[in-house]
Parts: structure tokens; C-alpha cells; sequence
């Protein structure tokens, strides 16, 4: 009897897990599907035990509902808490939990982040000009894409996967005409941690006005919603002392070089462009091309990222208040949205380039759709250049995993830094009115999972 229920419990886990990852649903080995989600089960309760960052929310979330202002605390000696008063009062529960069972908790939540936010991708793809086994290539390759920032997410127990899935779901939810929704993933998300302010003029833009001033709406609620548990005199100091905290004019996050894992330009443009950065862990070996006062150094870095912001402008293409031309250039301005977010932002860790993962989605799209039209709609030679970047953005992004013992010259070079700057080129280059859209018929046909 016992074994009976295990077996139901498992089929229930099972089927929930299929519904929510649309590319899981074309596989047609079930012995693939049940290993990789009993190897996705071992490896969280692996992950569970490490002492991390959600260690960090749990303890501010605790100081916080019992009244201590967690923005003036270091935790663990040097750390801040960085995120939303209202993030905090929501995760309370959690601290009421045992240690392990909290992160198992959070990091399962986090696995159907991932199946979600790919479903919410997929909508934005026709994922039909593909072979059964070209979809499950082309699933895998996506994540493989982003592989070392997603195992550092769990292995760090980080927001960057839960405010990637906010952020995607809530565009898609919108664009499918469910404001509401979305209006209110988008708002929390940007609430939570700020970085994916940039969809509230992206939608202006585009002419979402109800998506628009629904997310204004709900971000200000946010922002004041704690004050029912916290009280509001409370809550305003709170909210002062986190935008004191966050604000991008503080020194130390336009010369952002505290620590050797930082990736981002405040980050990779100071150790190019000054002899001595505030780096304690520096290797000694040169990497600066100048040496520059940090004055000049950081109107560089403002200009360099008031650049980023403006070539954003080269991948809207049209007028303002229209939508988007199809779904496909919608998820190119995405792309590039999500690229500048760990680039442009200070105080940057691996983790956070994970939002790289529609930008390498979008271009392996570009890329398997070329390859399997017989009509090219682009030369053999750009279509070589692109695929060779694009493997060179993924050793870039990969390297700790391939090759972890050389990790002190990677973090000394800012090697992820460069790949996510080639990646730009290499998004702006391959247009979406440059991929064809065969009929079925007219498909090279391809391997079969049978």
C-alpha cells in the first residue's frame, strides 16, 4: 500500500512538472523525463545544505517583521540585504521553518520558475519548425547556454531565476492581453529588485498604456503594502534607507570593484582603464591598457552605459505607441532588455548574467532555423560568424564548468564581461526579418528521438 501511494505521489509530481514545461511535453521517452527530474530532486537536496545567500533574506526577513532595520546591518560580516521590504515581510514564513527544509523549499519553487519562464519564451517562438528531436536539442542547448549562472543561482539560493520568470511571464501574460497579470508579475518583480525597471517605459513605448499604468499602479502598492504589517512609520524609514542603499550615485557602485567575482562595466571598465583598482584579491598581472583618475574613469563608465541604453533604440525600429511587429521582434527587444540588465547595473555576480538566457534562446533560435530551411535567407559566412560567436559566448559564460581551475584568471580578466558585450553584437546582427519561416513540408528532415 505504501509503495502504491509513493508511486501516485510520484505520477502527480510528474504530470505538474510536464504542465508546466511546454518542451518537456514533445519527449517521448518517459525513462528521460523521470531521470532528469529525480537528478534536478537530488541535486536541491544536495544544494540545501549550503550556507548562502538565502541565509542573508531569511535573517533580514526575521530583523525586519521583528522591527530592526535590516538595510543597516552587514550579515555575515560584509554583506547587505538588498532586496524590498515587502519581499521580505512575504518570505517570513519560511524563517518560522527549519534551515534545510526553507531552502528545499525555495530551490524547488525556483525549478518551477525555470519550467515556467521556458513555456513563457515558447510563446514568443514557433518551435513547430522543428523535429521532435530538434526541440529537445534546442531546450537543452538554451540552458546550456546559461548552465554555470543557473548552477550558481541554486548553489547561491538567488532572486535572478524567480525575477527572470516575473519578468517574462508578466510580458507574455500582457502581449496575451492579460494586463492585469501581468501588470502585477512585472510590478513585483521590478519591486523586489529593481532591474527589470526598464519594461516600465518599454511598455509606454509600445503602447501598452493599460499594461503601463496598471505596473505604475501596482509598483507604488508594493511599495507601501508592508506598512500593514510593519506599521508606516516604519515602512518610510525602510524604504529610505534601501533607496540609500540602492542609490547609483554612491561611489561604490560606479568604481564597483570590492570583490574579484563582480562582473558588470562599473566592474570590467575600471580594471582596464586604472592601474589600482579596490580589488583585494587582484592577481598580479596587468590588465589595464591606461591608467586613468577615477573622475575620468567614471564619466567614461556613465557615458559607456547612457550608450547601452540609447542602442536600444536600434532594436525598436519603429515608431513610438506600436506594438511590436510580431512576437519574434518583441522577443529581440526582450533579448536585449535582459542583456543590458547585469552590464549596466552595479555590484553584479555570475548569477545574474542567467538573464542572458532569452538573448542565447533568440540567437540559437535564428541560428536552427537557418540551418533547417532549405531556402537561406542569409550567407553561408555570416551564418558561420554567428555560430562561431555564439560558441564563444557560451565557453565564455561555461568556462568555470569546463575548465574551473583557471577560475582566478577568468574572474582577474572579467571573461564573462566580454562575452555578454559580444553578445550584443552578435543580437544586433541577427535580425528576426532575417529568419525564414519554411513550411513543414519544405524542412530538411532530421534525427527522431524513436
Amino acid at each position: 500500500m505504501a509503495g502504491r501511494f509513493f508511486y501516485a505521489c510520484s505520477n502527480l509530481t510528474f504530470d505538474v512538472s510536464l504542465h508546466l514545461m511546454n518542451s518537456f511535453l514533445s519527449l517521448k521517452n518517459v525513462y528521460l523525463r523521470y531521470s532528469g527530474i529525480a537528478l534536478a530532486i537530488v541535486y536541491i537536496l544536495f544544494e540545501a545544505r549550503q550556507n548562502n545567500d538565502f541565509n542573508i533574506f531569511l535573517s533580514a526577513s526575521a530583523d525586519i517583521v521583528h522591527h530592526i532595520n535590516a538595510y543597516g546591518i552587514f550579515y555575515k560580516g560584509c554583506y547587505h540585504y538588498y532586496y524590498s521590504p515587502l519581499f521580505a515581510v512575504v518570505i517570513f514564513p519560511l524563517t518560522l521553518l527549519p534551515d534545510y527544509l526553507s531552502k528545499c523549499i525555495w530551490l524547488f519553487c525556483n525549478l518551477l520558475f525555470i519550467f515556467r519562464t521556458w513555456k513563457s519564451l515558447s510563446f514568443f517562438i514557433d518551435r513547430s519548425i522543428f523535429t521532435e528531436a530538434r526541440k529537445l536539442y534546442f531546450t537543452l542547448l538554451s540552458f546550456c547556454f546559461v548552465l554555470y549562472f543557473l548552477k550558481e543561482n541554486f548553489h547561491c539560493g538567488q532572486m535572478t531565476v524567480f525575477i527572470l520568470f516575473l519578468s517574462m511571464e508578466g510580458i507574455y501574460r500582457i502581449m496575451s492581453g492579460r494586463y492585469w497579470v501581468g501588470a502585477i508579475l512585472i510590478s513585483l518583480a521590478i519591486n523586489i529588485k529593481l532591474l527589470p525597471i526598464a519594461f516600465i517605459p518599454y511598455l509606454f513605448f509600445r503602447g501598452y498604456m493599460k499594461a503601463f499604468a496598471l505596473l505604475c499602479a501596482f509598483f507604488v502598492i508594493w511599495l507601501f503594502l508592508p506598512a500593514l504589517v510593519l506599521g508606516f512609520e516604519f515602512n518610510n524609514i525602510l524604504l529610505r534607507q534601501w533607496y540609500d542603499l540602492l542609490n547609483p550615485a554612491n561611489p561604490e557602485h560606479i568604481i564597483d570593484t570590492s570583490a574579484r567575482s563582480l562582473h558588470s562595466i562599473t566592474s570590467w571598465l575600471p580594471t582596464l582603464l586604472m592601474d589600482h583598482c579596490p580589488d583585494p584579491a587582484v592577481l598580479k598581472i596587468r590588465r589595464n591598457i591606461v591608467n586613468l583618475d577615477e573622475g575620468t574613469v567614471t564619466t567614461i563608465i556613465n557615458v559607456i552605459r547612457g550608450a547601452l541604453i540609447l542602442f536600444f533604440l536600434y532594436f525598436l525600429r519603429s515608431l513610438a505607441f506600436v506594438h511590436a511587429r510580431n512576437k519574434l521582434y518583441a522577443l529581440w527587444e526582450i533579448s536585449y532588455m535582459m542583456l543590458l540588465v547585469p552590464l549596466i547595473f552595479p555590484h553584479q555576480q555570475h548569477y545574474a548574467f542567467y538573464f542572458m538566457l532569452p538573448s542565447g534562446t533568440y540567437l540559437l533560435y535564428y541560428l536552427g532555423a537557418q540551418a533547417v530551411a532549405k531556402d537561406k535567407t542569409v550567407s553561408k559566412r555570416k551564418f558561420r560568424l554567428l555560430f562561431a560567436g555564439f560558441i564563444l559566448v557560451f565557453l565564455t559564460n561555461n568556462l568555470q564548468v569546463l575548465l574551473g581551475e583557471f577560475g582566478a584568471y577568468y574572474e582577474h580578466f572579467k571573461t564573462i564581461t566580454y562575452g555578454a558585450l559580444l553578445m550584443i553584437f552578435l543580437l544586433a546582427w541577427a535580425r528576426p526579418g532575417e529568419i525564414p519561416v519554411p513550411k513543414k513540408e519544405e524542412l530538411e528532415p532530421g534525427p527522431t528521438l524513436n
